[in-house]
């Protein structure tokens, strides 16, 4: 009987060690996480004249896609920057959006458009990038009227924002 539990203890032993020696990790390729658009450099933040610290941040799972948020303010309008598990197009292409316009900078596609509850305080620039997509709203603050037009800003902030984006 002792040598019998001594087999056993030994091959339990040697298979927890093979185990053990072997990574025993997940198999395939890891999946990259959901880019944090708060993580962004400051330098962007500073080249719009945004306050340096966001307002708000949010993580949200509306059905089917996966999203993080940023807001900074300026003097008259909020930016916020989306980064969501959807395509670029599909964000220009939803329902509520009107006024899609598509353009291309430094080779890369930006479909700009309007919510279409509010065109005259919202503009939006959207650019795919290595998991989903990142859109970048511009919108009046409460009490301010837009003083210039907002598909500029939005589109100045896809242009400052764009060398630190993921590809």
């Amino acid at each position: 009987m002792p040598t019998t539990r001594l087999r056993i203890t030994g091959v339990v032993g040697a298979v927890a060690l093979l185990l053990g020696g072997c990574g025993g990790g997940v198999e395939g390729t890891p999946v990259a996480e959901l880019w944090d658009p708060c993580s962004i450099s400051p330098q962007p933040i500073a080249d719009l004249t945004l306050r340096p610290a966001p307002v708000s941040a949010d993580d949200f799972l509306p059905q089917g896609s996966e999203w993080k948020t940023c807001t900074w303010r300026n003097d008259w309008y909020f930016l916020t920057a989306f980064s969501a598990t959807v395509s670029a197009k599909d964000l220009g292409n939803d329902a509520r959006m009107s006024q899609r316009i598509q353009y291309t900078i430094d080779g890369r596609t930006v479909f700009s458009f309007v919510d279409r509850n509010s065109p005259e305080s919202s503009c939006s620039g959207a650019i795919d990038v290595r998991r989903g997509a990142v859109e970048l709203n511009v919108r009046t603050a409460l009490g301010e009227a837009a003083r210039r037009p907002l598909c500029d800003v939005a589109k100045e902030a896809v242009v400052a924002f764009l060398p630190y984006l993921p590809k």
